[in-house]
């Protein structure tokens, strides 16, 4: 009921401003990431004089278009220049920096750009004296929108009445089901923790460009923003450097200081391999991999780090050019010893009983390859009796939950290296569609979202690995937060999370 009313009282401040767009609660990643190239902007010199006045032919259609796109740009342009001018009045740096960022975009009209120019002045000069100011007072200069230091204290708001969150996801579009599933974990984390506050919900698909989307925004005066999730809108927001504390649901190269960020990493999530690896003090690994780039990745920065951490330890790469089994076959030299036979039955002209040797020298092998190849490691070292070698999985793309479960019993004796899938021990007949709705890797994110921020300890702190309900989540000297994949042990039917391998590595 509570989440209800917090829906409700964003509708009611959204009843002043009908353009805002508010979702109820609804029932992959690398396409999250990805930056996609921006539209380019066309500009068409402003025609002068009225329309014209000759019968319609292809050309005047053109004319005539052109002359309403350009009193479109015109009026566009009118609109933002105004809104500068009005900010500046008001001595809103913040805005007037944001309208000309935006006009930056643009191919300003010629009619425009000595006004341009003036609000131009008046930021430059601003910043000059903020400058000054911080050099005479730097506390006075850490209050500036134009000062971007360190991390600065998260101002996470109080959970009374009083408080206005803001959360920016796509609700509807391809990236519908993602949004919709962080945006319940925000609310079920919220309900939990009894906030009482307006919570104003907005679908990003459905504005044209993020600058129109922050015009809505900038009227709720939220105390804290959630979102945006996807790279690019990210990035534009982050552009508009609203001042307005900030979680963003992506990775993101630079943060300012009272921003922060939460997302998975392929990269850091090795971390849980050589977790692994270091508890039992492994040190002489095979590594197979696919040919698709994403595995080659992964083995490249596994190896890196693998061998910081291990002078002496012995590491064999073997790619998968033809099968799972004829690669394991040439990386213990399976195929060394049927050589062998082959040549003695050859030269003596007799038939011996044969029982391939393989090499033992192995303590564990990583993969990083799909589940369908994966799958097969296990049943491949126990033909060869090689039971003792620790098998670690970490997929070059995750199974979705569906093949997960239908490939739960065929698995053998595996460390998997996987996604948050579920908040407990699973076994294949407890898994079912209610539990889908509340778990996975986007619920996750921001159920794990609320659990940073309410904490300063936490939101503040750098360099962190911090364990949580749903994995392991780590933090970097910028408020980038990763949040790490959960380590599950598979044998036949029994898919249980390992939790002895949450520990920092060893540096």
């Amino acid at each position: 009921m509570r989440v209800m009313q917090w829906i409700m009282g964003a509708v009611l401040i959204g009843s002043i401003l009908p353009m805002a767009s508010f979702a109820s609660q609804k029932t992959a990643w690398q396409e999250l990431l990805t930056i996609q190239p921006a539209n380019s902007i066309r500009s068409q010199p402003v025609k002068q004089g009225g329309l014209p006045q000759n019968p319609l032919t292809s050309n005047t259609q053109i004319a005539q278009n052109d002359y309403l796109e350009n009193q479109v740009d015109r009026i566009d342009q009118e609109i933002i220049i105004l809104r500068a001018e009005l900010a500046r009045k008001n001595n809103d740096l913040n805005q007037v920096k944001i309208y000309i960022n935006q006009l930056n975009r643009m191919v300003v009209l010629p009619v425009f750009q000595k006004r341009l120019a003036v609000l131009k002045l008046y930021l430059t000069m601003a910043k000059r004296s903020s400058q000054t100011s911080y050099s005479s007072s730097s506390s006075n200069a850490l209050d500036s929108y134009l000062y971007v230091g360190s991390n600065e204290p998260l101002k996470f708001p109080d959970l009374s009445e009083k408080s206005i969150i803001v959360v920016l996801l796509p609700l509807t579009g391809p990236y519908e089901q993602a949004g919709n599933k962080v945006l319940a974990g925000l609310t079920g984390a919220l309900e939990a923790v009894s906030f009482q506050g307006s919570l104003a919900v907005f679908d990003t698909a459905i504005y044209k460009t993020v600058f129109e989307l922050w015009e809505i925004v900038k009227y709720y005066d939220p105390d804290f923003i959630f979102g945006p999730l996807q790279k690019q809108k990210a990035l534009q927001w982050q552009a508009l450097n609203s001042g307005i504390p900030t979680f963003y649901f992506n990775s993101m190269d630079h943060l300012f200081g009272h921003e922060r960020a939460l997302s998975p990493s392929k990269s850091k999530g090795l971390d849980q391999v050589l977790s692994v690896l270091n508890n039992s003090q492994f040190r002489n690994l095979l590594v197979l991999t696919d040919s698709s780039e994403s595995s080659k990745k992964l083995e490249s920065q596994f190896y890196q780090a693998w061998s910081s951490l291990n002078s002496r330890g012995q590491y064999q790469y073997q790619p998968i050019e033809r099968t799972v089994g004829q690669s394991i076959e040439a990386a213990i030299n399976v195929n060394h010893s049927k050589e062998r036979y082959h040549w003695l039955q050859k030269v003596t002209g007799r038939r011996f009983e044969f029982t391939p040797r393989p090499r033992r020298d192995f303590e564990a092998v990583v993969t990083f390859i799909p589940l369908n190849k994966a799958i097969q490691v296990g049943p491949i070292l126990d033909f060869y009796q090689l039971t003792q070698v620790t098998h670690i999985w970490y997929p070059s793309q995750a199974p979705s939950l569906d093949s997960l479960r239908k490939s739960l019993t065929s698995w053998q004796q595996t460390y998997a290296v996987l996604p948050v899938y579920n908040q407990a021990e699973l076994t294949l007949n407890k898994l079912h569609a209610q539990q889908e709705e509340i778990n996975g890797l986007f619920y996750a994110l921001g159920q794990v979202a609320i659990e940073i921020v309410k904490n300063p300890a936490i939101s503040d702190g750098q360099n962190l690995h911090i364990n949580t309900e749903f994995g392991a989540i780590s933090s970097n000297t910028i408020g980038q937060f990763h949040m790490l994949p959960v380590v599950y042990w598979v044998d036949q039917g029994i898919f249980e999370r390992v939790t002895e391998f949450s520990g920092t590595v060893a540096e």
